[in-house]
């Protein structure tokens, strides 16, 4: 229905793909968002209509979210989308704030390969530990910081930080 609502208030491309973006965020609970996935993959193709490179790394971006954790290959190629858009535009904010996200997809990834490539499998791992090893803990907020620990002790093995990571969200009431 909201899809609908958008496409009939607006005829510009760049407008409804603005529009998409902002009535996809769905607030789940205490500083959290989810994505609509109708909407968020409508708005990449009006923002690949009007040819506005910051929505459509915005898009992709929001749709590496949505399915990061289920399909790890194709967030994975979906992130390298977005991380070569924000390049493009020169948004190292933008950039270093998914690169925890890539990280993760690179790692599951390479879990999943782990059946049938061993070797394939280490390369994606090798990868996710060196976009890792490039960050520094984020200070935005506590529970920006607990996902940092809970990934990087994910990809490293490392269960102090996982132990961080839980004891944070143990007591953080975050809905």
């Amino acid at each position: 229905k909201r899809w609908e609502e958008v496409l009939d208030s607006e005829a510009d491309h760049r407008k409804r793909a603005e529009k998409m973006l902002e009535e996809g965020i769905i607030l789940i609970g205490k500083g959290q968002v989810a994505f609509d996935p109708i909407l968020t993959c409508e708005a990449l193709g009006e923002a690949e209509k009007a040819d506005a490179t910051d929505l459509q790394a915005e898009a992709y971006k929001r749709i590496g979210m949505l399915w990061g954790k289920l399909y790890p290959a194709l967030s994975l190629s979906i992130w390298r989308n977005a991380e070569r858009l924000y390049k493009e535009l020169r948004q190292e904010q933008e950039l270093n704030a998914m690169r925890l996200n890539l990280a993760l997809s690179c790692f599951l990834t390479g879990d999943k390969y782990q059946i049938i490539d061993t070797q394939q499998a280490e390369e994606y791992k090798k990868e996710a530990r060196s976009i890792v090893n490039q960050l520094s803990e984020p200070t935005i907020d506590e529970s920006t910081t607990a996902a940092f620990w809970l990934t990087k002790g994910t990809i490293f093995g490392d269960k102090e930080l996982i132990r961080q990571a839980r004891a944070f969200y143990e007591h953080e009431e975050l809905w």
